[in-house]
């Protein structure tokens, strides 16, 4: 079974404190490398802005911020204005903290091809990162995670689920907009870091699968990290409703 540690929350606060703590950790852990390399944070769209946004800023020193590159992990090819677009939501809300360039920003106009923004992004990454085993190694992935187990673009049953590209094309994508780039499973497990945040009632079904029976049925359930850290899982109490009493791991 994958290593993954669940942490059940009790209000907004204890939500961030908790994200907070694992970002201190990963942060720390990467200035003890002193590799020279920046300090990747991959974000996801939905609700997690205004989740992330207030953790950032006050989980990264201010005298380090410069130390840090953010990029997301799934974008939709739409303009850079529009409300379905991931990565302005933190342009705007990150930016009195890191400057326009700490940003990969892949859809500025909306009419890029999948293929130009996945070779932006992964030369990217291949800039910023480590390679190891043929993947970057990035710090910290901040993931959600759909009602249906999706995480990124990458839905149940679909064929990038078998991709062995860094990032990859979507173009018929189940939930509108339905063109996209996503970073894909192996990916995911090479990097140092993944913590999902999800929340709602409408998701415990999935997680009690994922997490009490470790179903991978779900592409949420396929992340398990090579490194054999645990995957962080932060859930409110009406989405770890149907969990077995655990405690909070």
């Amino acid at each position: 079974m994958p290593n993954r540690k669940v942490h059940i929350t009790s209000d907004a606060s204890d939500l961030e404190n908790g994200l907070s703590e694992v970002l201190k950790t990963a942060f720390s852990d990467y200035l003890a490398r002193g590799d020279g390399k920046p300090f990747v944070i991959g974000f996801s769209g939905g609700s997690m802005p205004k989740t992330l946004i207030p953790v950032l800023k006050a989980t990264i020193p201010s005298e380090k911020r410069g130390l840090v590159k953010l990029f997301p992990v799934d974008e939709r090819l739409v303009p850079l204005e529009d409300p379905e677009n991931n990565t302005n939501y933190y342009l705007q809300g990150l930016k009195d903290t890191f400057n326009d360039d700490q940003f990969a920003v892949v859809a500025k106009t909306g009419n890029e091809t999948g293929e130009e923004a996945t070779e932006q992004l992964n030369g990217l990454l291949k800039k910023w990162s480590d390679v190891s085993g043929g993947y970057p190694v990035l710090d910290i992935l901040f993931l959600g995670m759909g009602p249906d187990g999706h995480t990124c673009s990458l839905f149940p049953g679909h064929q990038l689920l078998q991709s062995t590209k860094w990032t990859d094309v979507i173009t018929d994508s189940p939930k509108p907009p339905s063109k996209r780039i996503t970073v894909t499973l192996p990916l995911l497990n090479n990097a140092r870091s993944v913590v999902f945040i999800s929340t709602g009632g409408g998701k415990a079904q999935v997680l009690k699968e994922i997490l009490d029976e470790d179903s991978n049925k779900y592409p949420a359930g396929l992340i398990s990290l090579n490194n054999g850290q645990p995957v962080h899982y932060f859930l409110d109490k009406d989405a770890a409703e149907h969990l077995k009493p655990k405690g909070n791991l």
